[in-house]
């Protein structure tokens, strides 16, 4: 009996080492994200937008690390308000693809891959997307606050 405690012990290290090592569906990713930013395929958000928090998850923090990101809120990050504006972006998330065309809202991976045909990793799970707030846009989408014509608006966070 007393190898039971040790054998418990080893399982539970094991588990410990196991989740410590990363995100396993972040990692099946990045093949994904890579063959996005090839294809020009690039994401327009807001750090404070929780639709593009959503989206930046579906990727797992691996994948997401190389996606094309551009963040439009001057507070943010590496911000490129103007590029936002050059690219009339007006909800978060948005997607411009390189023929031109846009999408706004959270898009499922799968939607992504049919829209540029990068492959999914084979075997990979394909997380749900998350249902958008009933104050969203119908598409899921954002829209930047009204009362600010660029996305440098104030967040509604930081509204009184």
């Amino acid at each position: 009996m007393a190898q039971t405690p040790k054998l418990i012990i080893l399982i539970a290290s094991s588990i410990i080492s196991l989740t410590a090592c990363g995100d396993p569906i972040g990692d099946k990713y990045v093949s994904f994200a890579k063959c996005l930013t090839q294809k020009n395929v690039t994401m327009y958000g807001a750090y404070w937008c929780p639709h593009c928090t959503e989206q930046k998850a579906l990727f797992g923090p691996q994948g997401f690390k190389e996606v094309n990101y551009v963040e439009c809120d001057q507070r943010g990050a590496l911000a490129n308000p103007e590029l936002c504006a050059e690219k009339n972006v007006q909800r978060y998330p948005t997607w411009i693809f390189p023929d031109g065309n846009r999408t706004e809202g959270e898009l499922t991976l799968m939607d992504l891959s049919a829209k540029t045909s990068c492959p999914l990793t084979p075997g990979a799970l394909i997380p749900a997307n998350v249902t958008p707030e009933a104050s969203s846009a119908p598409d899921g989408s954002r829209p930047l606050p009204s009362s600010a014509p660029t996305a440098s608006a104030t967040p509604p966070s930081a509204k009184k």
